[in-house]
């Protein structure tokens, strides 16, 4: 019976562990994902190309790569010109890259 007893304990110990491995695993798979996301961050600020008065209207109309408010988006805008996803789209107003999370002054919700 001690050796039944020990066989059991010593099942349940490997179920326990093998459960805590699948654990880790999983964590270490979300760990990537989450690596691989942040990867995927762009920015869309660059002004190279532009001339200096496309320049002054980013600037005037205080264009931003992200938004202080989540209901009010580039993507979410009038003006904006989709891209595929993870890209820079445009603008009717503004000219050079624009971030679809982000903002500027001249804001006009979609209807």
């Amino acid at each position: 019976m001690q050796s039944l007893m020990t066989m059991r304990a010593s099942n349940l110990t490997r179920r326990r562990f093998l459960a805590g491995g699948a654990v880790g695993v999983a964590n270490v798979i979300a760990l990537v994902a989450l690596s691989a996301c942040r990867k995927r961050q762009f920015t869309c600020n660059s002004t190279s190309g532009l001339s200096p008065e496309d320049v002054d209207v980013r600037k005037r109309l205080s264009y931003t790569d992200t938004s202080s408010d989540p209901q009010k988006t580039c993507a979410s805008c009038q003006h904006y010109v989709p891209a595929p996803a993870g890209e820079c789209g445009g603008c009717k107003l503004i000219k050079g890259p624009i971030h679809p999370q982000g903002y500027c002054k001249s804001y006009v919700p979609q209807i």
